[in-house]
Order: structure tokens, then C-alpha cells, then sequence
């Protein structure tokens, strides 16, 4: 966690080479009415980290309409490390903590964040 690029908001992404592009493509995808899922980010506990800070999802809008993902417990509460879950960046909140997953091997592990809520949102559209 916490490899990424961050930014100081939708609009400083946007000036960025990365965010440009990627907003250009997210155009396009939306144009053609293809759902976006985007996870929230797991560094809300650390200072200056509760908002959504990294692409794609900081780009969230009307006229990007992202669904970003915020992690929540089974019994519904979000995450303390979820962002954008005061600041409303979070379009929904899916299981994200303790999660069991199977992987490649065929073992069942458990993990934490953001993208295991991701994977449970995107399952709606498949």
C-alpha cells in the first residue's frame, strides 16, 4: 500500500501527463456507457490521506462518473483506513476487511482493503 502517485485533488491529477491521459480514455469508455469501477484507497489513517488522492479515482465527477469503491466491514461500518468516506468521494462501500478470497493456487486467504471491495462491486456488472 501507499506506492502510488498521490495529488491534491481532481483538478491536480487532471494537469498531470498520467491524469490527462487517463481522463481522456475515461471519456471515451463513459461515452460508450461502460461502468468504471475505481477503488477508494487504504491511507485514511495517515495525515493528509482521508480524501481520495490517486488516479483514477481522484477524477471522480459528473462528468467523470467513477464508482469508487470505500472498504466496509461485514456489519456495514466503513473502514478506518478507507478514503473518501467523510468527504463523499466514495460512490459505495462493499466488504473490505477480512475479506476470504481464493487465489491461483486454489488456497483461501484473507486480506484487507479497498480492491477486495472492488472486486465484490465489479461482480454486479459481470
Amino acid at each position: 500500500m501507499g506506492s502510488a502517485e498521490t495529488y491534491h485533488g481532481r483538478y491536480d491529477a487532471i494537469r498531470s501527463h498520467l491524469g490527462e491521459e487517463i481522463y481522456a480514455y475515461l471519456e471515451v469508455i463513459f461515452a460508450y456507457g461502460i461502468p468504471v469501477v475505481s477503488a477508494a484507497g487504504n491511507e485514511a489513517v495517515h495525515a493528509n490521506r482521508e480524501k481520495v488522492d490517486t488516479l483514477p479515482s481522484v477524477l471522480v465527477s459528473n462528468e467523470i462518473p467513477l464508482i469508487v469503491v470505500g472498504a466496509a466491514s461485514f456489519k456495514g461500518e466503513p473502514a478506518p483506513f478507507s478514503q473518501g468516506t467523510d468527504s463523499g468521494q466514495a460512490t459505495i462501500f462493499a466488504p473490505g476487511v477480512d475479506v476470504d478470497m481464493q487465489f491461483r493456487r486454489l488456497d483461501w486467504e484473507s486480506g484487507t482493503g479497498t480492491s477486495y471491495g472492488k472486486s465484490t462491486t465489479m461482480s454486479i456488472f459481470c
